[in-house]
């Protein structure tokens, strides 16, 4: 997307977020996909100086690419060049119409002209891309372009914190489109296999979400949200008085008093589906299809939240389940089953970044 090699080559997918770093690389033949290596790696707290959110104007730039290595060496990878992401509000989306008879570079020339009407930011601090839609609903000799656009800044920390790692970054994609990717995976999971369905992908992460909603094998909206599981730790402090490392840990352990589940953990589950609930009628809202939702499928580190799923299922009224890209990879003998397991509900972005290798 910002920064996008037009031949590349074996990519590792690194996503870097709030509370860990994830790596990713993957292999595909005709049997598939393969999960080659993997590794979690946790990121100090004080990367993030004083913060509970991945904020770049303050992260410790040595210290993430430190954790990224540590990431790398523990996957067992000896790839040299990465895919990352770029989310959250770090992203500025706008809806342009163009001429559908442009081709990719006349549309690029366009939009470099245009960028100051769409992007509230001076051009020369902006990294974009963009992508055609499909034919304008009111025009049909024009085409509707996503125009997804970055502070500069932001991919040039990345960078940097790679080249810490001693890695090099290819790609600097945007988390939604890398969720979108590897939500391919998770079609043997969907209702027909995700034909002519409608199905949502929530990605919880520590401080952020991703959400996608996917209609007949494409992505037709997406968005991302300020809300992840930090806030349960932190309503985990405030309830029961405990420093944030303690709260994190016993909800780790599992060793909370029995209140937590009635007076914590479910008024976050309710957060949980709102922010669903939400996103589908934000969706409706651009939309005159009223197509049905069908499916709801959560990931990340929210979605080993026990019961979680069916909690959503039960509020909403929609077949929900737990992301399992495992039904559509292999395992290469590097990663260990008992653990990949336990992390691969948290690995979507990651795995959808790697497989910008073969995209």
């Amino acid at each position: 997307m910002f920064l996008n090699s037009r031949k590349l080559p074996l990519l590792l997918g690194i996503d870097l977020s709030s509370s860990a770093v994830k790596v990713v690389e993957m292999s595909l033949s005709n049997q598939g996909y393969k999960i080659e290596h993997y590794g979690v790696e946790p990121l100090p707290s004080n990367a993030l100086g004083d913060k509970l959110t991945l904020d770049f104007d303050t992260l410790d730039v040595e210290s993430t690419g430190e954790t990224i290595r540590r990431a790398v060496k523990k996957s067992g990878s000896k790839l040299k060049k990465a895919a990352i992401a770029v989310g959250g509000a770090q992203i500025i989306t706008s809806t342009i119409v163009l001429p559908r008879e442009l081709d990719e570079q006349e549309m690029n020339d366009q939009i470099a002209l245009q960028l100051d009407q769409h992007i509230a930011l001076p051009p020369e601090e902006v990294n974009y891309d963009f992508e055609v839609r499909g034919p304008n609903r009111s025009d049909p000799t024009q085409v509707d372009v996503l125009l997804v656009a970055t502070r500069r800044e932001y991919v040039d920390k990345r960078q940097a914190v790679l080249e810490i790692a001693g890695l090099t970054s290819t790609i600097v994609d945007v988390e939604a489109h890398a969720l979108d990717l590897a939500s391919q995976l998770l079609e043997r999971q969907m209702p027909n296999q995700g034909t002519q369905k409608l199905v949502a992908i929530a990605d919880f992460g520590a401080t952020h979400s991703t959400l996608c909603l996917r209609y007949d094998h494409q992505l037709v909206y997406s968005r991302d949200q300020a809300f992840g599981g930090k806030l349960l730790t932190e309503e985990i402090m405030r309830y029961y008085g405990l420093s944030f490392e303690e709260a994190g840990l016993s909800k780790q352990r599992g060793s909370l008093p029995s209140s937590y589940q009635k007076e914590v953990l479910e008024p976050f589950m309710d957060q949980m589906v709102k922010h669903v609930k939400n996103f589908y009628r934000q969706y409706q809202e651009t939309n005159s299809n009223n197509q049905k939702l069908d499916q709801i499928q959560i990931g990340g580190g929210c979605s080993q939240i026990p019961g979680v799923a069916r909690y959503i299922e039960h509020q909403i009224g929609i077949p929900t389940l737990t992301v399992n890209p495992l039904l559509s990879v292999t395992l290469a003998n590097q990663p260990k089953a008992a653990h990949i397991d336990q992390d691969i509900s948290t690995l979507m972005v990651a795995m959808g970044l790697a497989m910008r290798s073969f995209n």
